[in-house]
């Protein structure tokens, strides 16, 4: 398709012409001949739609004129194009993933007005400070949480640090003066930051990485009820390694990944076996003991045994002389 500047209207060549290029436009091959002007969409626009845009942009196509002018079509028509996109930027930036460790979490916040969580839990104390102001129903959630974590919690302030940034302090029953962030246990301040992560609002899909990572095993449970419960509202990833994690989640909640031929592969772990489902639900295994086993393969890594073998493989009969040596 071409666009002729003088008349200012869409140039396309004869159908048969068209329907060799939406065949193939995926293929990379270019379709040469001359061009005619044409007054509306032939036949083959369809296919050209599915291959090149898909269903995402059907109700933009069904309404495009183009036998209008190229003017009419920037100003009036094209505009119907802007929302979709608007709304799959929205989409897009509003996922979250999150490695949070207590030294990133620890770290000074800064006031800003849409304060967003680090990676690694960095600007805690801001976050903290917006969802009291602007989200109270998801800020209380957070805080019944902690209080879980330590039942004589009174309340979590933000105040202004001597460096005029953000800080976290901890009131609990029967002391005097507030905890500082830097006074409080890696668990607490880790368990504070991944509930801040569940609970906001912003987010509709969350990832989080390894959350068992410095928080007590019978703490960690109440991270994945918190998960669960999240989940009503946005879709809730969690990756891990932990026993307590895995042993708290239905397996048909359970999703195993594994590398092949260098290419990472994922699928349900009912899928690999169905069989989990009745050992499970009768009491029979836990979800971890039951990959433990074995019985799923690729949920395996590879032994010290195959990497040994490897190794030795891939050196020369030199090599293996000067190591014995």
């Amino acid at each position: 398709m071409t666009f002729d500047r003088r008349s200012q209207k869409a140039t396309l060549e004869d159908t048969d012409q068209l329907r060799a290029l939406s065949e193939t436009v995926g293929s990379g091959r270019q379709v040469k001949g001359p061009t005619r002007q044409a007054s509306m969409i032939p036949d083959a626009t369809p296919k050209l739609r599915e291959d090149l845009l898909g269903p995402y942009v059907t109700e933009f196509f069904d309404r495009l004129d183009l036998n209008s002018s190229l003017t009419e079509l920037s100003i009036s028509q094209l505009r119907g194009f802007v929302r979709p996109l608007r709304d799959f930027q929205s989409a897009l930036g509003s996922i979250r993933v999150f490695q949070l460790s207590p030294s990133g979490s620890r770290e000074f916040g800064v006031p800003t007005p849409g304060a967003e969580l680090t990676k690694t839990g960095g600007n805690l104390p801001a976050v903290v400070d917006l969802m009291q102001r602007r989200f109270k129903p998801e800020w209380n959630r957070v805080l019944i949480g902690m209080r879980q974590v330590l039942p004589g919690l009174l309340a979590i302030e933000v105040g202004y640090a001597r460096t005029r940034t953000l800080e976290l302090l901890f009131q609990e029953h029967g002391f005097g003066r507030p905890w500082t962030i830097g006074e409080v246990s890696d668990g607490t301040v880790q368990t504070l930051a991944l509930l801040v992560a569940i609970h906001d609002p912003r987010a509709t899909a969350l990832v989080l990485e390894e959350p068992e990572y410095s928080v007590h095993p019978w703490i960690i449970r109440h991270i994945v009820r918190a998960c669960i419960e999240a989940s009503t509202d946005k879709q809730v990833f969690i990756t891990t390694h932990s026993p307590v994690v895995i042993n708290h989640v239905q397996p048909a909640h359970v999703w195993v990944i594994w590398r092949r031929n260098g290419e990472s592969r994922v699928a349900r772990l009912i899928d690999r076996d169905s069989g989990i489902v009745k050992m499970w639900g009768d009491g029979d295994i836990s979800t971890f003991d039951y990959l433990d086993s074995g019985a799923v393969e690729e949920a395996i890594p590879p032994g010290p045994e195959l990497a040994v073998q490897l190794e030795i493989e891939g050196m020369d009969k030199d090599d293996m002389k000067g190591g014995r040596e």
